[in-house]
């Protein structure tokens, strides 16, 4: 296992890594003339003061035969280059250099910027049994872009140390072929020297004058991957530029090396689109049929209406993989993967902007900010009639009804006491004569004749008090429940909704991002759960059902009430403040994708504009139209029409005195038929 040779050189600081080769080895003119280009490429387009990455291959892995421990001359060639342009570059001081050595195990970069690389320069050259772009220039891409500073995007100078015989231009496309193919890397030049013909540049193309034996020239060529009438291949290579070593070196053309990548028009280039979401991030509005008959619905939503106008102000033609609207954890994970392996070009819909996503892929800037947090229903209106029933504690009607019993036993018993039963009147001697009086007072009502003698009257009289004051009490409390019956108790904070009768449903994705942050209560994981890949159904099982409590977004939230016509939608579905994880929501693209900076300059006015506020606002006000008298917002009326319903109360004691009157009656024939016995 051999380590990897990591050396970090700044300003003042002296290179040393190849003194013991250099020392003793006289330095060739072609050497002095690739580092004095590769000088002058950085001079002229590498911002000074930021740091440049340089990688050479590790020559301990081909070079290296039997058991000798001594280079041959064709490494130490290479090593006198590599060793002689950081020479120069860390005398020059105008930038950061970082020397690496690919290796088996991975780049240490705690020794390294924290921000991503924005230059490269990258050695080749012909190693034993190695290819020198499938081995040695794939194995060092592949090492570095493993690191987080890797930058696709950045400007790369990839510098061939070897004498091509041939034209250059086939091995200028394969290492371009091999950068956009692992890598998505545009902004190269590959530095290529060549002895044998002198090349001159033509429309892109090589065309040889004459042989010039002895001399050397450095071609350097690049590749537009989006131009005439490509897209995102490469098929050719252009030379842009030539060194010649004349009066101590010069660029024969002095072409800007590094030109934009992406044009302003793709010329409809089509661009795959994964997608993934619920509305109204994603929303299907038809089904469109495709060449191979199946067919795949076009879609529109917050989350694809920047997407679309992109591509109408560059001119790409979107062709939209089949869409997943459940947020499942599988569901992200297939379409998401869809940008590694090639399978689409963008990744569009209720995707957050967090660091695990990230990490895989290229994001533009954000365009939308949501909420995640647990939703619940709000406390509704308690019905009129149970707080009617309620205005007395069950306590209180049972002392009333006491009260009414022995009222009309003592009345009965004073009636027929030996003073009374000569004087009183034969209503009060009877006991379902007396129930009957108590009765009539109870209710408000008169009485068919009233007591005689005193103690009768003054019983009658504190009776009569008495219901008065309790009916003048619940005429005023039944007028006011009429008119507002009050609210059931809410959910205040988790613990209440752990502790409350509400299923939990749960989804996986958002479960997940909740991980993240560490905001997911275990004791979830014990209550009755109900799974929720479609979050939209039980949304409106919260709206609706109220017997359930669930992780939502708050935009879907509002546009699902606004959907099912609910006016005062946060009268009917609750949030919990705490926990709740805010994001916001982003384009993904493939790592490196040139289409990201064309993106952020189209995506930039949009947002600033207000277009996609504009938009939103249209997509509300079609739902509410379109949903109008959908559903009858009960709570939100301005006054109560009394109606039947309102009786209740009155014709359930009624009910109840004719049970009782008919329970008396039986009561009186089983009494009267055994005293007759």
């Amino acid at each position: 296992m051999v380590k990897p040779i990591i050396i970090l050189l700044t300003t003042g600081i002296v290179i040393v890594a190849a003194q013991p080769v250099t020392e003793n080895t006289a330095l060739t003119a072609e050497l002095y003339d690739v580092t004095r280009c590769v000088q002058e490429i950085m001079r002229r387009h590498f911002a000074a003061r930021t740091p440049v990455l340089v990688s050479a291959p590790n020559t301990q892995q081909h070079n290296f035969t039997g058991r000798s421990l001594t280079p041959n001359p064709r490494s130490m060639e290479d090593l006198q280059l590599t060793d002689l342009i950081l020479h120069n570059l860390n005398i020059n001081g105008r930038w950061s250099i970082h020397f690496v050595i690919p290796a088996d195990s991975l780049l240490d970069e705690s020794r390294y910027v924290t921000t991503k690389f924005q230059n490269y320069v990258i050695f080749i050259w012909e190693q034993q049994e190695a290819d020198i772009v499938n081995d040695i220039l794939h194995g060092q891409i592949e090492y570095l872009r493993d690191s987080a500073t890797w930058n696709s995007r950045a400007k790369f100078i990839v510098v061939v140390n070897t004498h091509v015989m041939q034209f250059t231009r086939s091995l200028a496309l394969r290492i371009c072929e091999k950068l956009w193919d692992i890598a998505m890397i545009a902004n190269v030049v590959a530095l290529i020297p060549s002895m044998e013909k002198k090349m001159i540049f033509s429309n892109g193309k090589d065309t040889m004058v004459h042989e010039q034996s002895g001399s050397t020239r450095l071609h350097l060529y690049t590749f537009f991957p989006f131009q005439n009438g490509k897209c995102g291949e490469v098929k050719d290579v252009v030379l842009i530029d030539e060194w010649l070593n004349k009066g101590g070196g010069s660029l024969l053309y002095g072409s800007n090396l590094y030109q934009t990548k992406y044009p302003d028009n793709f010329l409809g280039c089509p661009f795959k689109v994964a997608s993934i979401g619920v509305e109204p991030y994603v929303i299907a509005v038809e089904e469109i049929e495709q060449a191979n008959r199946s067919s795949v619905p076009r879609l529109t939503g917050l989350a694809v209406e920047p997407l679309l106008l992109i591509a109408e102000r560059i001119n790409l033609t979107l062709i939209f993989l089949e869409p997943s609207f459940d947020l499942t954890l599988p569901s992200y994970w297939t379409q998401m993967s869809t940008l590694n392996d090639g399978t689409s070009d963008i990744a569009v819909g209720a995707i957050p902007l967090i660091t695990v996503v990230a990490a895989l892929s290229d994001h533009t800037i954000p365009y939308l900010y949501d909420r995640v947090a647990a939703i619940m229903p709000c406390p509704g209106r308690i019905p009129k009639v149970d707080m009617i029933m309620n205005v007395y504690a069950t306590s209180v009607w049972i002392a009333v009804a006491l009260v009414l019993i022995l009222t009309a036993v003592v009345s009965w018993r004073t009636a027929n006491s030996h003073h009374g039963q000569s004087m009183e009147s034969y209503d009060f001697r009877h006991l379902s004569s007396s129930f009957h009086c108590a009765w009539a007072i109870f209710m408000g009502v008169s009485v068919p004749v009233i007591p005689r003698t005193s103690k009768l009257r003054i019983l009658f009289l504190l009776y009569v008090w008495y219901c008065f004051a309790i009916s003048t009490v619940f005429q005023a409390f039944f007028t006011s429940y009429l008119v507002e019956s009050g609210y059931e108790e809410g959910y205040k904070d988790l613990d209440d909704l752990v502790k409350s009768k509400l299923l939990y449903g749960y989804n996986s994705a958002l479960e997940f991002l909740f991980t993240q942050f560490d905001f997911v209560d275990t004791r979830l994981y014990n209550r009755p759960r109900v799974a929720c890949p479609n979050l939209l159904k039980c949304a409106e099982r919260v709206l609706f059902d109220r017997d359930m409590a669930t992780i939502f977004s708050r935009r879907c939230v509002n546009y699902v009430g606004i959907k099912n016509g609910v006016e005062e939608n946060n009268k009917r579905i609750c949030f919990l403040e705490h926990p709740s994880v805010s994001a916001y929501v982003s384009l993904f693209l493939p790592k490196g994708s040139l289409l990201l900076d064309r993106m952020n300059s189209v995506l930039s006015p949009y947002l600033e504009a207000g277009l996609l506020n504009r938009y939103w606002s249209h997509l509300t006000l079609e739902q509410i139209l379109k949903s109008k008298n959908k559903f009858v917002n009960i709570d939100s009326e301005d006054f109560v029409p009394f109606s039947v319903s309102h009786l209740y109360p009155a014709f359930k004691v009624l009910l109840f005195g004719h049970l009782l009157s008919f329970i008396l009656f039986l009561v009186e024939l089983f009494v009267g038929r055994v005293w007759n016995r």
